[in-house]
Protein backbone atom coordinates (compact mmCIF):
# COMPACT_ATOMS: atom_id res chain seq x y z
CA UNK A 1 0.00 0.00 0.00
CA UNK A 2 2.71 2.53 0.97
CA UNK A 3 4.81 1.64 -2.05
CA UNK A 4 1.81 2.28 -4.33
CA UNK A 5 1.20 5.57 -2.56
CA UNK A 6 4.85 6.48 -3.08
CA UNK A 7 4.61 5.77 -6.81
CA UNK A 8 1.51 7.95 -7.09
CA UNK A 9 3.19 10.77 -5.22
CA UNK A 10 6.28 10.61 -7.42
CA UNK A 11 4.12 10.75 -10.56
CA UNK A 12 1.92 13.56 -9.26
CA UNK A 13 4.44 15.70 -7.40
CA UNK A 14 7.83 14.81 -8.83
CA UNK A 15 10.68 12.88 -7.23
CA UNK A 16 12.03 15.79 -5.16
CA UNK A 17 8.84 16.83 -3.39
CA UNK A 18 8.69 16.93 0.41
CA UNK A 19 5.75 14.49 0.43
CA UNK A 20 7.86 11.96 -1.48
CA UNK A 21 10.56 12.25 1.19
CA UNK A 22 7.86 11.72 3.83
CA UNK A 23 6.73 8.56 2.03
CA UNK A 24 10.27 7.22 1.98
CA UNK A 25 10.60 8.01 5.68
CA UNK A 26 7.32 6.21 6.41
CA UNK A 27 8.44 3.18 4.41
CA UNK A 28 11.67 3.18 6.37
CA UNK A 29 9.72 3.08 9.63
CA UNK A 30 7.61 0.17 8.40
CA UNK A 31 10.66 -1.81 7.35
CA UNK A 32 12.37 -1.03 10.64
CA UNK A 33 9.39 -2.38 12.59
CA UNK A 34 9.47 -5.50 10.43
CA UNK A 35 13.17 -5.94 11.18
CA UNK A 36 14.17 -5.36 7.57
CA UNK A 37 17.09 -3.06 8.31
CA UNK A 38 18.56 -2.92 4.81
CA UNK A 39 15.24 -1.83 3.27
CA UNK A 40 14.78 0.70 6.09
CA UNK A 41 18.25 2.10 5.43
CA UNK A 42 17.59 2.39 1.69
CA UNK A 43 14.37 4.32 2.25
CA UNK A 44 15.88 6.61 4.88
CA UNK A 45 18.77 7.41 2.51
CA UNK A 46 16.32 8.22 -0.27
CA UNK A 47 14.39 10.53 2.05
CA UNK A 48 17.61 12.22 3.15
CA UNK A 49 18.66 12.56 -0.51
CA UNK A 50 15.49 14.58 -1.13
CA UNK A 51 15.38 16.60 2.08
CA UNK A 52 18.94 17.88 2.38
CA UNK A 53 19.57 19.25 -1.12
CA UNK A 54 16.03 20.58 -1.66
CA UNK A 55 14.86 21.72 1.77
CA UNK A 56 18.04 22.00 3.82
CA UNK A 57 18.85 20.38 7.10
CA UNK A 58 17.03 22.90 9.27
CA UNK A 59 13.45 21.64 9.18
CA UNK A 60 11.24 19.39 11.28
CA UNK A 61 11.08 16.69 8.62
CA UNK A 62 14.84 16.28 8.87
CA UNK A 63 14.55 16.08 12.66
CA UNK A 64 12.00 13.28 12.27
CA UNK A 65 14.18 11.46 9.77
CA UNK A 66 17.29 11.75 11.95
CA UNK A 67 15.43 10.31 14.95
CA UNK A 68 14.23 7.43 12.79
CA UNK A 69 17.77 6.78 11.56
CA UNK A 70 18.92 6.85 15.19
CA UNK A 71 16.25 4.24 16.03
CA UNK A 72 17.52 2.10 13.16
CA UNK A 73 21.07 2.39 14.50
CA UNK A 74 19.78 1.41 17.96
CA UNK A 75 18.12 -1.68 16.56
CA UNK A 76 21.37 -2.86 15.02
CA UNK A 77 23.29 -1.96 18.20
CA UNK A 78 25.27 0.87 16.65
CA UNK A 79 24.81 3.07 19.69
CA UNK A 80 27.51 5.63 18.95
CA UNK A 81 26.05 6.29 15.51
CA UNK A 82 22.58 6.41 17.04
CA UNK A 83 23.69 9.06 19.51
CA UNK A 84 25.19 11.07 16.64
CA UNK A 85 21.83 11.20 14.87
CA UNK A 86 19.88 11.94 18.07
CA UNK A 87 22.25 14.80 18.85
CA UNK A 88 22.01 16.18 15.32
CA UNK A 89 18.20 16.05 15.54
CA UNK A 90 18.37 17.79 18.91
CA UNK A 91 20.66 20.54 17.58
CA UNK A 92 18.30 21.26 14.69
CA UNK A 93 15.23 21.16 16.90
CA UNK A 94 16.78 23.62 19.35
CA UNK A 95 17.59 25.99 16.48
CA UNK A 96 14.05 25.82 15.12
CA UNK A 97 11.87 25.49 18.23
CA UNK A 98 14.09 26.43 21.15
CA UNK A 99 15.10 24.49 24.20
CA UNK A 100 11.75 24.78 25.97
CA UNK A 101 9.78 23.04 23.23
CA UNK A 102 8.24 19.68 24.31
CA UNK A 103 9.81 17.85 21.35
CA UNK A 104 13.23 18.96 22.57
CA UNK A 105 12.67 17.11 25.84
CA UNK A 106 11.51 14.07 23.88
CA UNK A 107 14.72 13.96 21.82
CA UNK A 108 16.74 14.40 25.01
CA UNK A 109 14.95 11.46 26.57
CA UNK A 110 15.70 9.28 23.54
CA UNK A 111 19.37 10.15 23.66
CA UNK A 112 19.66 9.50 27.40
CA UNK A 113 20.05 5.80 26.70
CA UNK A 114 23.52 6.39 25.29
CA UNK A 115 24.89 9.15 27.45
CA UNK A 116 27.78 8.26 29.69
CA UNK A 117 27.12 8.12 33.41
CA UNK A 118 29.03 11.31 34.40
CA UNK A 119 26.92 13.55 32.13
CA UNK A 120 23.58 11.75 32.47
CA UNK A 121 22.26 13.81 35.46
CA UNK A 122 22.64 17.04 33.48
CA UNK A 123 20.59 15.70 30.59
CA UNK A 124 17.97 14.18 32.89
CA UNK A 125 17.52 17.45 34.77
CA UNK A 126 17.10 19.31 31.49
CA UNK A 127 14.55 16.79 30.21
CA UNK A 128 12.57 17.15 33.46
CA UNK A 129 12.74 20.94 33.12
CA UNK A 130 11.30 20.73 29.59
CA UNK A 131 8.56 18.35 30.65
CA UNK A 132 7.54 20.67 33.49
CA UNK A 133 7.35 23.56 31.01
CA UNK A 134 5.01 21.47 28.86
CA UNK A 135 2.42 21.32 31.69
Amino acid sequence: FFEESLAIRIDALGPKHLDVATSYNNLGMIYLKKGEHIKATINYKKALGILLPNYGERNLDTVSLYTNIAALCDSITSHSLSLKYYNRALDILMQICGEEHPDTAFIYSLSLIHISEPTRPLYISYAVFCLKKKK
